[in-house]
């Protein structure tokens, strides 16, 4: 049996067709869930010890310090384990040029001594000499005198003036002529005492004897 070509049936290639009209529109899908951060971490691992708590599809993100690499990484949970997304912190700028050091500041000025200067009447005039050479003064006004105080009443003198029993009584007279009296009670009057006597023997011992 053998083969022959008969020729190429295929026609030429036709026109574009027109667009066909749209479709129908679809049914809306579910609300999704705004982008939230479930978690913060202050390392990788303290994370990973942790994914069995999360969710799929929760955000996660390193929270530590700007001096850690791993801070404001953001990562997703995918079905087993934790996936990056992102590093949210900003690049670290290029340190600036040292400033110039600013202009020496003025010295400041003290005071090295207050001293008395005048005294007019009831005012007395202050002078105030300071470190650098300066100097200023102030006055201050002392107040008037006060008014006289009462004359004070002394003692002229305390005598004994009556007796009653153990009883003493005394009178004070003061300088303007006034008196009080004040008691002073005695104490009894105790048994009187014998003497002690004394000898001395042939042998110059001495003794004394107490009375009974």
């Amino acid at each position: 049996m053998s083969e022959e070509l008969l020729g190429n049936i295929k026609g030429p290639k036709g026109d574009k067709g027109d667009t066909g009209a749209q479709g129908p529109q679809g049914v809306q899908g579910e609300k999704g869930d705004p982008f939230a951060v479930e978690k913060t971490y202050a390392t990788i691992a303290a994370m990973n010890a942790d994914k069995a708590n999360v969710s799929q599809g929760k955000f996660v993100m390193i929270v530590s310090n700007v001096e850690d690499e791993d801070n404001a990484k953001l990562y997703v949970k995918g079905e087993t384990n934790f996936v990056f997304v992102a590093d949210l912190s900003g690049a670290t700028g290029i340190q600036g040029p040292q400033g110039q050091q600013g202009i020496q500041g003025v010295q400041g000025v003290g005071i090295q001594s207050i001293t008395l200067e005048s005294t007019v009447g009831k005012t007395k005039t202050y002078k105030i000499t300071k470190t650098d050479g300066s100097f200023s003064t102030f006055s201050v006004n002392d107040g008037a005198d006060g008014a006289k105080g009462d004359t004070g009443k002394g003692i002229s003198g305390i005598t004994k003036t009556s007796s009653s029993g153990l009883v003493d009584t005394y009178t004070i007279t003061y300088t303007d002529s006034t008196t009080s009296t004040f008691n002073v009670t005695n104490g009894a009057q105790g048994p009187q005492g014998g003497y002690a006597t004394f000898r001395v023997d042939s042998d110059g011992n001495l003794y004394v004897t107490y009375p009974s």
